[in-house]
């Protein structure tokens, strides 16, 4: 509460939880900046990586073995190209976000990946840029190549550790079950698409953290709640208008079928959705990352936690030490009974909007001394 204007500024405690559709969107900034600084002045590609939709039940029924070589054949694959003299002939780096749902919450398993065109000399004594500055590789061998590997990966791991099949992934027990997975699984050739350098790797990276801490739907997709139903809004990329502008549709589901969808898309606990590949690995930033920077002349900008979340603060227009009403420091403290938050009750509610589901309003004096 403000001691100069009488405000009631509201501020919800984090549940820190990466399924709420709230608290993630302050790390995501804050891993915006952070990798901004990281950036090298070179161009960089888009790479997306999906497989077939055959797999889709051993995904659901075992994501993080799944998710697992998703990871490791798409930066197989793809170190393997870099690292060919035809196309680079350098060691890659690589930055990839598992995405799982599609606008209807479908189940859509593929990698969102930004991929610099160039890489380190083997001997670590030069920056090499790809040989072709229209494309990164040719993406019909990626693509070939990823899903050769990704299939190698998954035969192997049921061959040396074998895999517990579970749930509607049992029926896989049987071994022509199994067999005719991966027949129909390599019926169709994958595709790998690689987006041609964009206006900048700031912008490219601004698009990739998009997926990094978001979560399958967001409230204010969520339009309507009954007795029976939820209602929610999607774009339709499949159908668009006269601009190219995928047409926004609604969607209605039954809450066990809202549920069922939207489980599919919570990741195993501790499982890590954001990975780092080649000179851009965990292990590698302080010396081969460096290296690259110091060859190409470049020196990043490096902020301080502590300045880091200011900036966060400023660009999401958040400061909890400030009155947002008056601008004034002068804030009280306090911690408000659970009871302040509760909403109608839903009995007496035939429909609640998504706006009635959202944290309630700040509350002046007079309204909070009532509810308390």
């Amino acid at each position: 509460m403000c001691k100069d204007c009488g405000c009631v500024h509201v501020v919800y405690a984090s549940c820190s939880n990466r399924n709420c559709p709230i608290c993630p969107a302050l790390k995501k900034e804050i891993w915006l900046i952070k990798r901004e600084q990281e950036l090298l002045p070179v161009k960089y590609y888009h790479v997306t990586f999906t497989f077939s939709d055959k797999l889709n039940i051993l995904c659901a029924n075992h994501p993080r073995l799944m998710y697992g070589i998703l990871f490791k054949a798409a930066w197989e694959s793809l170190k393997s190209m870099l690292g060919e003299e035809k196309w680079c002939g350098a060691q890659a780096g690589m930055m990839a976000v598992l995405h799982t749902w599609g606008q209807n919450l479908s189940h859509h398993p593929h990698l969102h990946c930004i991929v610099p065109a160039g890489g380190l000399s083997f001997d670590g004594a030069r920056w090499k840029a790809c040989k072709k500055s229209s494309v990164l590789v040719d993406v019909k061998d990626l693509s070939a190549l990823f899903q050769k590997t990704f299939m190698r990966l998954l035969r192997e791991t049921w061959e040396r550790e074998g895999i517990p099949f579970r749930g509607q992934a049992t029926k896989y027990e049987d071994i022509e079950e199994w067999r005719a997975l991966f027949i129909s699984s390599v019926e169709k050739p994958w595709v790998v698409h690689a987006k041609e350098p964009s206006t900048g790797p700031k912008q490219t990276l601004e698009y990739l953290s998009r997926y990094t801490h978001s979560i399958a739907i967001s409230e204010h997709r969520i339009l309507e709640l009954t007795e029976e139903k939820i209602k929610i809004q999607y774009k339709d990329y499949a159908d668009e208008d006269e601009n190219g502008i995928p047409k926004k549709k609604t969607l209605k589901l039954t809450y066990l079928d809202f549920i069922k969808r939207f489980v599919k898309h919570i990741l195993p606990s501790r499982f890590q959705k954001i990975r780092y590949f080649g000179f851009w690995a965990m292990t590698n930033r302080k010396r081969k990352l460096a290296k690259c920077q110091a060859l190409l002349q470049h020196v990043p900008l490096v902020l301080t936690m502590k300045a880091i979340k200011a900036l966060v603060k400023q660009k999401l227009g958040i400061d909890p030490s400030v009155c947002p009403a008056c601008q004034s420091p002068n804030l009280v403290t306090e911690i408000l009974p659970a009871k302040t938050y509760v909403l109608a009750d839903s009995k007496k509610q035939s429909s609640t909007s998504a706006q009635g589901r959202s944290p309630p309003s700040p509350m002046d004096k007079k309204q909070l001394e009532k509810r308390n």
